[in-house]
């Protein structure tokens, strides 16, 4: 009798799915809180390119900023609170969800929010 062994090859793990969806959101807002401070305070008008002013979107200035201010926060505790609660709620919403489905909420929905100040 003979014996067949089915070797599997090894695959590496794609950079993006070492961490959930969510981990990389949290990530990503940690990071951008921190290069947005640190360059508010070498320059205040650097604030400009990152925030929604109303007035720039109106004369269509920095459309960009629909996009950087989701990662915006008010300090230090802001963004504790808000990464606190989407790691344990956008934990459970991206397994609802799905990775794709949950990002793409995720994005459409800081948009929405960034149009409201209109």
């Amino acid at each position: 009798m003979t014996y067949v062994y089915k070797v599997e090859p090894r695959t590496r793990k794609k950079f993006i799915g070492i961490f959930s969806i969510n981990t990389w959101i949290i990530l990503i807002n940690i990071i951008c809180f921190i290069l947005f401070t640190i360059l508010i305070y070498t320059n205040a008008n650097f604030i400009d390119y990152i925030a929604i002013k109303p007035s720039n979107i109106m004369n269509g200035d920095y459309i960009w900023t629909f996009f950087t201010s989701m990662f915006m926060h008010a300090g230090f505790f802001h963004l504790t609170l808000n990464m606190f609660s989407l790691l344990f709620l956008g934990g459970l919403v991206e397994k609802l969800l799905g990775g794709k489905r949950y990002f793409m909420i995720y994005l459409i929905s800081g948009l929405f929010a960034g149009s409201r100040k209109f």
